[in-house]
């Protein structure tokens, strides 16, 4: 079987492709930067390296960090995963990946047309709508005010080019084809066939390059089994899905626990916030915990949202008992409160959906539930909470 690494910026989108991996019956480990190469006996190694939300020199220097001790020639392939609507520092994230690698050609086929996102001419389109007339509008941290992908990459510079990749000397280049459909990636793989590249993208570029660069066959189905035990849920995101995840939790009974904004700036106030979740937790009510009602936009006080919800999941673990389980909306959230578990030895048990990952914390029989905020939650998941009230 193949070996193959993984970079993510994020741990949902990390989970993800560790998810597509496990069902085309690889092993497979989700690390975080800090991982040690030595001993690896995975077929699929997936670092998240958390780096999305740092600025483009910082990002630079952490991915190569990460990349220093690993022996990449043992490797059958190399792909970075970046975020399918190319937020955070894609191309100097790529840029770190090529100059350790010893590429000098990466192709970004971010889109997932399984999910009705799509470039086409160079705009992005989600079911057909420009970027910028949808719920991506109003990222608090990147919000996607242009359709035109070389503007939704801040980074970007002279070295990328959006287009044909026939059109052009790829040499030294980072390049963003157009992605209408699944067609779209198999004709760069062919194209690119034998040629040495980073490929770089989301979930659908990933799964056509096991299917027809690797020629594996998916050999694992999707599939969730509930243990018995409670289901509490973590909504770090505020995309328009994850309002509609509350909506669904407060119509299904659940007790909501938004983050007081005050807290953002008293301990006293949080602390007694959390005293509340722990009640709740052991009068055993059906629980979940969410950002702040308001929307706040400033980069620092998300900063302290996500590790205050990341304080507030490890409350919650402390008191789960065995077959317990924790729905996590949101990439960072998820990749800063597994930062925060006492055992951070995670292994992929099922996968529900695409996108959406259950991982046991070993030891404790307690699972994790993860997706991005911008993907639904699968049917199998809301007809089995539906059978508990």
């Amino acid at each position: 079987m193949p070996q193959i690494l993984v970079i993510a910026d994020d741990f949902t989108g990390a989970a993800e492709i560790g998810g597509i991996a496990h069902c085309f019956g690889l092993s497979v480990r989700v690390v975080n930067e800090f991982f040690k190469a030595q001993g690896n006996k995975e077929q699929t190694i997936i670092i998240d390296t958390n780096s999305r939300r740092l600025p483009p020199l910082k990002a630079f220097k952490r991915i190569k960090t990460v990349l220093a001790d690993v022996d990449l020639s043992s490797f059958d392939l190399i792909y970075k995963k970046v975020d399918s609507v190319i937020r955070g520092p894609i191309e100097s994230e790529i840029k770190a990946v090529i100059s350790v690698a010893g590429f000098n050609t990466a192709i970004i086929m971010p889109a997932n047309p399984s999910r009705g996102r799509t470039i086409n001419n160079g705009k992005y389109f989600i079911d057909g709508i420009p970027i910028s007339e949808t719920d991506f509008l109003l990222d608090p941290e990147y919000p996607r005010t242009s359709d035109e992908v070389v503007n939704l990459i801040v980074d970007a510079t002279e070295d990328l080019y959006v287009g044909d990749p026939v059109a052009v000397d790829v040499r030294n280049k980072i390049i963003v084809p157009d992605v209408r459909n699944s067609d779209s990636f198999r004709s760069v793989i062919k194209l690119f066939s034998g040629e040495k590249y980073l490929p770089a993208g989301g979930a659908d570029f990933f799964r056509s390059l096991l299917q027809n660069q690797l020629e594996l066959l998916e050999s694992r189905n999707n599939s969730y089994n509930h243990p018995g035990g409670k289901r509490y849920f973590i909504i770090g995101s505020k995309s328009n899905q994850s309002n509609l995840t509350i909506s669904y939790l407060v119509n299904s009974g659940f007790s909501g626990f938004y983050l007081p904004e005050r807290s953002l700036d008293s301990e006293t106030i949080f602390s007694e916030w959390l005293k509340q979740i722990r009640h709740a937790i052991l009068n055993k009510k059906k629980v979940f915990i969410a950002r702040p009602e308001i929307h706040i936009s400033n980069p620092q006080s998300t900063n302290v949202i996500i590790k205050l919800l990341a304080r507030a999941a490890h409350e919650l673990i402390s008191n789960c008992s065995p077959d317990d389980e924790i729905f996590i909306e949101g990439g960072e959230t998820a990749s800063t409160i597994i930062r925060n578990l006492d055992n951070t030895n995670l292994g992929i048990n099922e996968v529900i959906a695409d996108g959406v990952v259950k991982l046991e914390i070993e030891h404790k029989g307690i699972y994790l539930i993860v997706k991005p905020g911008s993907y639904r939650w699968s049917k199998n998941i809301i007809n089995t909470i539906k059978h508990d009230f």
